[in-house]
């Protein structure tokens, strides 16, 4: 198709044996005015040949390679490619839902106030049929609105996962590219700093928008430590981005995302250290925290908690 409406992105990473059934599920979509673009980030797997393959069934599926440079720098990549004016990404061990692209285009093309919209999430294992399939609601906050009303949620942590969005292409001028030394919470980092240029978000209960998403123990977010230091490198890494934007931000939001994230900082820091790194660090940030919230009760009992959980882990 030469003038795509609708890009979907793959980063792939040796999931060659998973990306077909990702690739499918935009084959059978609905709506047909897409491009699909698979992004190879340095698999030494079956990724390529699937690739090569899959971009010979249907022209509208696109392939190209990099060195490992990781999924920041993959999206970047499919989106310096990308033609159509609306965004999704997918990982190729997940799968959209039939009518997903055509519902949320609609949601766009009917509110051009809204610059994001995004759905639920379905977990599944070996088959989107099988009995075992359960709706995850722990990763998706049922919120719509901008500025003040998402960074409250936001700030806290990430409201949905990347493939249930769908976005326009212009958010990206607004917020950047994602930041490639950010190998996890790129997503929810690339989010707030649209909500901080403004951008509207809009959460559909429709099921037609869903994703199915796998869960198996080779998923990214199975390292709990990266996870911990990758989302305190975001925290400090969006305090930089504010500053450096100042001028391009309200003032009122500015100051209050500054205030909140910091604050977070701490107390995903003193969690962080009574987990894996110093306790003595780790109780003397949880006292800074006391101090900025006055709130000693819950602080204190965050603390033990994940002293127990450090012993459990090493005993």
């Amino acid at each position: 198709m030469n003038n795509p409406v609708i890009s979907v992105i793959i980063p792939c990473f040796n999931y060659g044996h998973y990306l077909e059934e990702a690739v499918r599920s935009v084959l059978i979509q609905t709506e047909v005015r897409w491009e699909c673009i698979i992004v190879n980030d340095g698999s030494t797997d079956i990724t390529e040949e699937v690739s090569m393959r899959l971009a010979g069934i249907d022209q509208r599926i696109k392939y190209f390679a990099q060195s490992n440079k990781g999924p920041s720098a993959a999206r970047n990549l499919g989106l310096l490619k990308a033609s159509g004016k609306y965004i999704q990404f997918l990982d190729a061990d997940d799968i959209l839902a039939r009518d997903k692209l055509r519902h949320h285009a609609a949601i766009l093309n009917s509110h051009e106030d809204i610059d994001l919209v995004y759905g639920d999430v379905k977990v599944f294992q070996s088959s989107i049929n099988e009995s075992g399939v359960k709706d995850f609601k722990y990763f998706t906050q049922q919120l719509s609105g901008h500025k003040k009303v998402i960074i409250d949620e936001l700030v806290k942590d990430s409201m949905f996962l990347i493939n249930t969005a769908f976005f326009r292409k212009s958010l990206i001028d607004k917020a950047g590219y994602f930041n490639n030394s950010i190998s996890r919470h790129e997503d929810w980092h690339l989010w707030l700093r649209g909500a901080m240029k403004g951008a509207y978000f809009y959460y559909d209960t429709n099921q037609a928008g869903i994703v199915w998403v796998r869960a198996h123990e080779n998923s990214l977010t199975g390292d709990h430590k990266k996870m911990w230091e990758e989302k305190i490198k975001a925290r400090t890494d969006l305090n930089v981005f504010v500053e450096n934007n100042r001028n391009d931000i309200d003032s009122a939001l500015r100051d209050y995302f500054e205030r909140k994230n910091t604050y977070f900082l701490l107390v995903d820091s003193y969690k962080y250290e009574l987990l894996y790194g110093s306790i003595f660090k780790g109780f003397c940030l949880c006292f800074r925290a006391i101090l900025i919230s006055g709130k000693a009760f819950c602080h204190l009992y965050e603390s033990l908690h994940w002293v127990k959980e450090r012993y459990k882990r090493i005993s």
